[in-house]
Order: C-alpha cells, then sequence, then structure tokens
C-alpha cells in the first residue's frame, strides 16, 4: 500500500486505486470520492490530491450514498450524510450512527471485519447543540453516534479500535472515509497519555472510539503505520493553552511516543518520525508557518526533507490550537 500526494490527478496512474481524497476544491471534472473541504495552508508538495494505492486489482461498488474500492487485501470506503436528512434534522449523532452504519454493512458484505484507520470530518465540532441527552459539544455526540454503530455492529468501540481523528470544517455534510483489512492490525497506545476510550466522562457521556495508533502488516514483512491525530494532551489534560508553539512540540513528542511503541510491538526499529508522511491541521491559519518551522526544527530536517501538509480546521477541544496525524511505511 502507498499513499500518493501531487496537485494533478492525471499524473497518478489509476491502476491499484483505492481511494481519492482532496483537501482543497475538487475539479467537478475528475472522478473523486471524497472531498474534505479545508484550506490547504502549506505544503511540501505541489498541491493536496491524495491517492492510495495497491499493488493489486480493484474492483469498485456503491452502498446508498457510501462508494468504496476494495482489493483482495484492502478496502477503502467514503461516505458523506447530511445531518438535515436524518430523523431528528441537525444530528451529528444520527448522521454518525448512520455512516458508521453503512460502513460496517460494506465491510460484511465484501468480507473485511477489522478497520484500520477513520478520518472523520464534519461542521461545528466545538458547537454546543441541544440535544434530548441535554446541551452538548457536537463532538460529544459524534461520539455518541459512532460509538452505537461500533457496538450495533459488535465491532470494539475500546481496545482494539481504529487508529482516527475527527477535525471540524466551516460546513458541509459529515464526511467519513476508511480503511479496512480482513486481518487485525496492532494497536497502539501511548503511556504519555490515557487511552481515549478510557477518558473519564467529563470528556462526554461515550468516550471517543479509537485508538492512538495502529500498525498493519502484510505477508510478504512490509507494514504501515497510521498515527492518530495527536494534540498537546498528557494524561487526558490538555497542555500549553494558548501557545501553538508548546503544543507542537507536545504534540510531537506524543508521536515520538507512538512510533517507539509501534517499533517495540514489532520488535525492530521498522518506523522513524524522520520518515513520516505529516498531516498537520491548524486552527488559525496564522499559525501555520510557525507550526511548520517548529516541526522541521524538533525533529532536526530541513524544510525539503519533510513531507508536510498543513490544513485549516478546528480541532475537537476547543483549547487546542494543532492537531498532527502521520502515516508511515517500512
Amino acid at each position: 500500500m502507498s499513499v500518493t500526494c501531487c496537485d494533478r490527478p492525471d499524473l497518478v496512474g489509476h491502476s491499484g486505486l483505492l481511494g481519492t481524497v482532496w483537501h482543497a476544491e475538487a475539479p467537478t471534472e475528475n472522478d473523486i470520492d471524497i472531498h474534505a473541504a479545508m484550506p490547504l495552508l502549506l505544503s511540501s508538495h505541489a498541491g493536496m490530491f491524495e491517492q492510495w494505492q495497491v499493488d493489486e486489482a480493484v474492483r469498485t461498488g456503491r452502498l446508498g450514498s457510501a462508494s468504496y474500492r476494495c482489493s483482495d487485501s484492502l478496502l477503502f470506503a467514503a461516505i458523506s450524510v447530511d445531518e438535515q436528512q436524518t430523523a431528528h434534522g441537525k444530528d451529528i449523532a444520527g448522521a454518525a450512527q448512520k455512516a458508521y452504519a453503512v460502513l460496517f454493512e460494506i465491510m460484511a458484505a465484501q468480507g473485511f471485519t477489522h478497520f484500520v484507520r477513520c478520518w472523520n470530518y464534519f461542521a461545528d465540532i466545538n458547537m454546543e447543540q441541544d440535544d434530548p441527552r441535554g446541551r452538548l459539544e457536537r463532538y460529544r455526540l459524534f461520539n455518541i453516534g459512532r460509538q452505537a454503530a461500533f457496538e450495533a455492529a459488535e465491532h470494539s468501540a475500546d481496545v482494539g479500535a481504529p487508529a482516527a481523528c475527527a477535525l471540524g470544517t466551516r460546513s458541509g455534510p459529515l464526511t467519513v472515509y476508511a480503511l479496512a483489512a480482513r486481518c487485525a492490525p496492532r494497536c497502539v497506545e501511548n503511556p504519555r497519555q490515557v487511552s481515549a476510550y478510557r477518558y473519564p466522562q467529563r470528556y462526554g457521556p461515550k468516550s471517543p472510539s479509537f485508538s492512538r495508533g495502529s500498525v498493519l502488516s502484510d505477508m510478504n514483512g512490509g507494514h504501515v503505520l497510521f498515527v492518530s491525530g495527536t494534540a498537546s494532551i498528557v494524561g487526558h489534560e490538555s497542555v500549553h493553552i494558548g501557545d501553538v508553539v508548546a503544543q507542537t512540540e507536545e504534540s510531537l513528542r506524543n508521536i515520538v511516543t507512538v512510533v517507539a511503541q509501534a517499533n517495540l510491538g514489532l520488535g525492530c526499529e521498522a518506523f522513524s518520525s524522520h520518515k513520516l508522511c505529516y498531516k498537520v491541521f491548524v486552527r488559525h491559519a496564522a499559525d501555520a508557518a510557525v507550526v511548520a518551522d517548529t516541526l522541521q526544527r524538533v525533529l532536526g530536517m530541513s524544510p525539503e526533507a519533510v513531507d508536510l501538509v498543513i490544513l485549516q480546521a478546528d480541532v475537537c477541544r476547543a483549547e487546542l490550537l494543532v492537531e498532527i496525524e502521520a502515516v508511515g511505511f517500512a
């Protein structure tokens, strides 16, 4: 498996194409799997056209509003759900439950049993909203719906949950895309942090359903590390409030720890923080340059040596200014 970033879709071959993601405006004349409307602020590439590919034959299908492509070993599925089309309208919990129910249905139909990595984007993630369960932040409502879908599908929402992220957009539907496999990934936790699925109830009625990372291995000895969206959290507390540089440094300390735990589980130094592909989300566009400089300084790498994309999005806690995710191949 590989991921390719470029600025022109016609420059990338479509043999073995699993999925396509746009993070900038998507040209309507192309066959786009998923569009996550987040402004592209800075990139070590010419643009932000992201393709997931495999060296296998791929078949394509649809189920309702979801589309998918799968090979013998991997499934890429994507869905967008308009909250206004849910039973109660403007219901992010209902939209999340519906989206994941469809994804689980696709997985079952195609013989895939394990989520490996999930990406979740929706509007107004930090806004509070009236709900029958009380007035709750939309991220917390999303977690209620996601966990309900996991439980209905009898899929673990705690130990064994996939790597994941949840970011806020300015507008648009709930957008979810995911990778799934037939074999179970090795889930990775961070000893510097409380596992997200073990957060105390002060963070919402239902805990987030994700692991800090996951490692997918193939029969040929190859490995892929997915680092979940990672922020300036130690234990379960947000730290360095108001300081985007310190938050970036703390986020990277957490990522370095996840990489070390992944290597420990494999029994070898398969991955290095210097060789990851980084995707960074900043709350404020003006912070993009200083966040990029901080990442390069902490990693001890020149700008041209870092595989980096910075997008503008809201982080799942209102006090957090930056979130970093990554993927590595070995």
